[in-house]
């Protein structure tokens, strides 16, 4: 579940994660970004799901604060929805997230972004944000990258300093997508498989009856 905060009130969490992304620090230790999936095929036309996770966190330095962008070619791709992670859940508390903003026209989706508003996390690895995506054609090597990533600590945004959790190399998904091949309608096939069992059991009855009348050639 999501908590959300009047527009007012929620410009001033975002505000402090853009304050937050600028500048450069020295992180106090590196995470792991992964997105699933990394390979696969789709199907064209058809929705599908892209996640993005952070493990390997240090839980006496908590995560509090993250911020992250998708990249995508949009002859290839389109967003139908940019979901909340769920990494701050937990213990009856729930995080505020910001939905990122979604650019089919670029290939873009901005700000996906997450706040600790208890400022008690202490996991180490958790869901940034969950994608449903669309193939529009067919396509080899089609890539959805993972960009400007802010990781940051409560001691560093509590202070509005830089963020200082190393992201580690970035992810990328590289994806295939082909059109789905046509499915007969199930009385079709049924039909189908009756008649080719009828035909096999007459000719077997042709073989094997004495009675029956001799076949005219």
């Amino acid at each position: 579940m999501t908590f959300k905060l009047p527009q007012t009130l929620r410009l001033a969490p975002a505000a402090a994660l853009l304050l937050i992304a600028c500048g450069s620090t020295s992180p106090v230790y590196a995470a792991t970004l992964t997105i699933s999936p990394a390979t696969g095929a789709q199907q064209v036309g058809q929705p599908f799901d892209v996640s993005v996770s952070v493990s390997g966190l240090d839980s006496l330095n908590d995560l509090y604060a993250y911020s992250f962008d998708l990249a995508f070619d949009p002859t290839d791709f389109k967003v139908l929805t940019a979901n909340d992670g769920t990494i701050f859940d937990y213990g009856g508390n729930i995080g505020i997230y910001f939905d990122g903003a979604i650019d089919n026209t670029l290939g873009f989706v901005t700000a996906e972004s997450g706040l600790d508003i208890n400022g008690s996390f202490n996991g180490t690895s958790g869901l940034l944000g969950r994608f449903t995506f669309e193939a529009l054609r067919p396509a080899a090597g089609a890539t959805i990258a993972v960009q400007n990533v802010s990781l940051s600590t409560f001691a560093a945004a509590s202070n509005l300093a830089p963020p200082d959790i190393d992201p580690g190399t970035l992810p990328l998904a590289t994806l295939s997508a082909a059109n789905g091949m046509a499915v007969p309608e199930p009385a079709t096939g049924a039909l189908a498989a009756l008649a080719a069992a009828g035909g096999a059991w007459f000719r077997w009855r042709r073989r094997n009856c004495k009675s029956c009348p001799p076949r005219a050639d």
